[in-house]
């Protein structure tokens, strides 16, 4: 068994298989390659940010030797690794974090897999979906977090649920690692699988967002939803997708990879079945240059949201790529809004799940009870969150009314 821990205080990296053991201060170190992957609108600067790392970091256990990338991480509430190159009795342990596994079933040697770190504050808003036929591979004292359905579950993906707390709505992620064509663990048919998951219960989740290495080179083609594709066999048919309306709003999509294969021209379809929309290029810091996530020729590392979750979108970036972190592949950054302020600590509650957050529940009453009722401020946040929880469903009714209303007095 290989057990994998981190201690902030005093960094300690610790492999109990092979002893190796790398320690610093991380408190008192100075590293210019952890700093210059500071973001914008990191945890510790803007707590009304729900912000998202993926990246295929091509083996955990041998970048979690390297203080740059635990520091690095540690800035991030959910964390989805492509590659993750684990097997069922290893265990990652980050202070602060719950870890969730998607791990290869068949292997010749450790590849592939899926790893999701989740801050441990929000154990009372997580829900992670997995096969009843698995569940006896999930330790007893995990599963408070599963729900076990009966229903094929993608081998290559990791489906997990944010309450509508934290983003207004509850949000569908899906942490994601396909294999490439080519290789022997490469599924032709894994975007149907996918396809036929969202439709069990993608569909009842306000929000999605997809994040992972799809290995998928889309090009230049478009995923957009065009009339005479709704009448298609097998594409959604409703609302959730209209080509005119995300071409104004979101914008069209740029890419620096003019190159496609067969599974991109299949994310592409399966973007058109679901409503799904790729960020990529989009928004952010990517919006008109769709960098490339691998080997700076590429893109296949990818974010793909529901259309709706385009809103909550404050940042997106396809950081550079560092070795520290991944062998090819750079970090995909994305920072949602939050509903209401929710801050980290307003996420704990008295029974929250994890028992090792009693000294994190104690924190956040200390700190409730210095809590002062804020006052209109434009430079303390008060102004964003007044614009954030503008209801635009609320907004457009009453337009309606009032403009009915205008209408109605003209006739008189």
């Amino acid at each position: 068994m290989s057990d994998v821990d981190v201690h902030f205080d005093s960094l300690v990296v610790e492999n109990v298989c092979n002893k190796s053991t790398v320690e610093i201060d991380v408190h008192n170190g100075n590293s210019e390659i952890g700093d210059s992957f500071s973001t914008e609108y990191s945890i510790e600067d803007n707590p009304d940010i729900l912000s998202c790392l993926a990246l295929n970091v091509c083996g955990i256990t041998s970048k979690l030797k390297f203080p740059e990338f635990v520091k690095f991480i540690a800035k991030y509430d959910i964390i989805c690794f492509s590659e993750s190159k684990l097997d069922d009795v290893d265990e990652i342990n980050i202070p602060g974090y719950i870890a969730f596994y998607k791990n290869r079933g068949k292997f010749r040697r450790k590849s592939g897999g899926v790893l999701v770190l989740i801050r441990e504050v929000f154990a009372n808003n997580i829900t992670i979906f997995e096969e009843k036929k698995l569940s006896h591979k999930i330790k007893e004292e995990m599963k408070i977090w599963y729900r076990f359905l009966d229903v094929e579950m993608c081998e290559n993906a990791l489906f997990f649920k944010l309450d509508k707390k934290i983003l207004g709505r509850d949000t569908l992620f899906c942490a994601l690692y396909i294999p490439p064509e080519g290789s022997p663990y490469h599924n032709k048919d894994v975007y149907a699988e996918l396809e036929e998951v969202y439709m069990q219960f993608g569909v009842d989740n306000d929000y999605v967002c997809l994040l992972g290495d799809l290995n998928s080179r889309t090009g230049h083609l478009s995923e957009m939803l065009y009339e005479d594709d709704q009448h298609s066999e097998g594409f959604v048919d409703n609302d959730l997708f209209d080509s005119d309306e995300v071409g104004t709003l979101i914008g069209e999509r740029a890419s620096q990879d003019n190159n496609t294969n067969n599974l991109g021209f299949k994310l592409i379809d399966f973007c058109k079945m679901t409503g799904l929309v790729i960020a990529n290029g989009r928004v952010g810091d990517d919006t008109g240059v769709g960098k490339c996530t691998c080997k700076d020729k590429s893109v296949v590392d990818y974010c793909i949201l529901s259309k709706d979750l385009f809103s909550k979108v404050k940042y997106f970036s396809v950081m550079e790529f560092c070795e520290i972190y991944s062998d090819v592949h750079c970090p995909v950054v994305l920072h949602l809004l939050k509903q209401n302020e929710v801050r980290a600590n307003d996420c704990l509650a008295d029974d929250v799940k994890n028992p090792k957050n009693e000294d994190l529940l104690s924190k956040s009453r200390e700190k409730d009870n210095k809590y002062t009722k804020p006052k209109w401020d434009n430079n303390n946040g008060t102004k964003l969150a007044f614009v954030v929880n503008l209801n635009e469903d609320d907004i457009y009714t009453v337009e309606t009314k009032l403009q009915n209303m205008l209408a109605t007095s003209e006739r008189a």
